[in-house]
């Protein structure tokens, strides 16, 4: 990664993320917002923002332009309109980067592929209808992780032969709240906040086997280290590869 993340940066990442406002950063620094900042240019974040958008989206996006835009040279934002079908393709296709536990939206490039190289296999079959699970608690800022190589993930599958998809969800009432929202979208049915915040729940829901443990592992522990990929346009969280080789050997 060439950018030099600082605390502002995060601020206005996270405050992205938070608000579901959809954002590339330029990590390669090339053509003509380089000279914006000549002599240390990889200490400014360039945001692209996606366009065409909704007036709510407006509306999110003006707050954040309020909040970060006359912060001095440390953040660039470009909302042109001109690049709203470009930046649908590159959104499709970006780069997700998990930085200290915060989750980053880059456009793809060759030099951060690379570095992105700790998982490059995976196993469980994330099929259309586990997309739309996944979509439902990205949208509500759940904490998930997807536990790839799992015993049930692999084997076991229902009529239609798609494979068991795994997800331990952080077990706080917080998050159990979101995980209720997101599971209400695409279920239906779903738990309550009191079993979802339970440490030792497990529950099957089509193809989809929900859990709050794993092992012996401690889930804010690992979440910090987690691997995301983009699968089809969707950011997906895994458990680390080296998290599962732990949990394995106990």
């Amino acid at each position: 990664m060439n950018l030099q993340i600082n605390d502002l940066h995060k601020a206005c990442i996270q405050f992205m993320n938070q608000e579901n406002i959809r954002y590339l950063i330029d990590d390669d620094y090339q053509g003509k917002f380089r000279y914006f900042n000549e002599n240390a240019p990889t200490t400014v974040l360039q945001v692209w923002l996606e366009y065409p958008r909704s007036l709510g989206e407006q509306r999110l996006i003006n707050k954040l332009l309020k909040e970060f835009k006359n912060t001095g040279d440390g953040i660039f934002f470009n909302d042109s309109e001109p690049y709203g079908q470009w930046f649908q393709e590159a959104y499709y296709q970006r780069n997700i980067v998990n930085y200290e536990g915060l989750t980053m939206h880059f456009i793809k490039s060759a030099s951060l592929a690379k570095q992105l190289a700790v998982k490059t296999e995976i196993l469980v079959d994330v099929s259309h209808k586990h997309r739309l699970v996944i979509a439902a608690l990205n949208l509500h800022n759940a904490e998930y992780l997807v536990i790839d190589q799992y015993p049930i993930a692999n084997p076991i599958s229902d009529s239609t032969g798609s494979k068991y998809m795994v997800l331990w969800l952080n077990p706080t009432r917080e998050n159990a709240s979101q995980v209720r929202k997101a599971n209400q979208k695409v279920t239906g049915n779903p738990p309550s906040i009191n079993e979802m915040s339970r440490t030792n729940r497990r529950f099957v829901q089509g193809t989809t086997y929900w859990s709050t443990f794993y092992g012996n592992l401690t889930f804010s522990e690992v979440y910090q280290r987690r691997c995301i990929l983009n699968i089809d346009g969707q950011a997906v969280h895994f458990l680390h590869p080296d998290d599962l080789v732990v949990a394995s050997e106990h």
